[in-house]
């Protein structure tokens, strides 16, 4: 059984959709509506488009709620949100973005806020940090757009304001 694109199914009445699920679970968007897990297919093989079918009003709203959210941090698929506060980043536990690099230092960089702006700062780290191929000076604050690639030993991580 092959889930249309646009079509809703009861994944707890259809064990073969959850199989199709784990073989493409970026095609699909997965709703948990009173008990019962319910997945669309969100990709239209006759355009190429991912879409969920919503509304305008919908849409529109999704995009304000998207502005509207906590930068954030992206490493290997996996996202961390920023606060106002400082965000450490390196090899050692009590940071709050932890990379098991070992070209990391320990306390590696520093992510902090001003006046609404993101800044990275290289900790004077023994592999240095790097934002779009370019190498920071250490113990210099460095301002953050949206979608830079930040390069710690050899992991690569994007920001997202």
């Amino acid at each position: 059984m092959s889930l249309e694109s646009g079509m809703w199914s009861d994944l707890s009445l259809t064990p073969l959709s959850k199989l199709e699920l784990a073989k493409a679970p970026n095609t699909f968007h997965t709703e948990i509506k009173e008990g019962i897990i319910l997945s669309k297919n969100i990709f239209d093989e006759k355009t190429g488009v991912f879409s969920l079918g919503d509304s305008k009003d919908t849409q529109k709203q999704a995009n304000i709620n998207a502005r509207t959210t906590l930068p954030r941090l992206e490493v290997g698929g996996q996202s961390k949100s920023l606060s106002n506060k400082n965000f450490n980043i390196g090899r050692d536990k009590s940071n709050q973005l932890i990379i098991a690099d070992p070209k990391v230092s320990r306390l590696h960089a520093v992510v902090n806020f001003e006046n609404g702006e993101a800044y990275i700062t290289d900790t004077n780290s023994s592999n240095g940090t790097y934002v779009n191929g370019i190498q920071i000076p250490p113990n210099t604050k460095h301002k953050l757009k949206d979608g830079d690639k930040i390069k710690l030993g050899t992991t690569l991580i994007t920001f997202y304001k």
